[in-house]
């Protein structure tokens, strides 16, 4: 699921949320997790001071402005886990403790994650804290993830 705040200025950063079912490897040495993992990271795409680049004046003031400063934080690192049978419990997202730079390197779908559950969860909703980016709120939802068998290989759709 991909979410970004409402702002002109900060469109460009979409924070992703991703639940990787066991068996998917992990950064540094692609290790195999054991239990359904929620994976948070960020996908930067052109700030718009760096867009309609056509003269070079444009161009020069693009490249000598240096990029802005990114944050994500969190009211709470607390997010809350319903499973199918109704049955709901709080996970602490490790990332959301302190907040995290979207730039950081090597933040992407290979991350380590928050376990959600023992083993693979077939289906469960996912409600985050409220999450800001530079103190603007990031509007989000509940996300509903549910288990689909897919030509080569299960994958939580939501």
């Amino acid at each position: 699921m991909s979410y970004k705040t409402t702002s002109e200025e900060l469109d460009w950063v979409h924070l992703l949320v991703y639940a990787a079912l066991p068996g998917t490897p992990t950064r540094p040495d692609l290790h195999h997790n054991t239990d359904t993992e929620l994976r948070m990271y960020a996908y930067l795409y052109t700030p718009p001071y760096m867009r309609n680049l056509d003269t070079k004046e444009k161009w020069d003031a693009a490249y000598s402005t240096p990029p802005p400063a990114l944050w994500v934080s969190a009211a709470s690192p607390m997010a809350t886990v319903q499973l199918a049978n109704g049955k709901s419990y709080q996970v602490s997202i490790e990332r959301l403790k302190t907040g995290f730079d979207p730039r950081e390197q090597w933040l992407d779908l290979y991350s380590p994650g928050t376990p959600l559950g023992s083993g693979e969860m077939d289906d469960f909703i996912l409600t985050l804290p409220e999450l800001f980016l530079n103190g603007e709120k990031i509007p989000t939802a509940p996300i509903h993830f549910k288990k689909r068998e897919d030509r080569y290989m299960p994958v939580l759709n939501c």
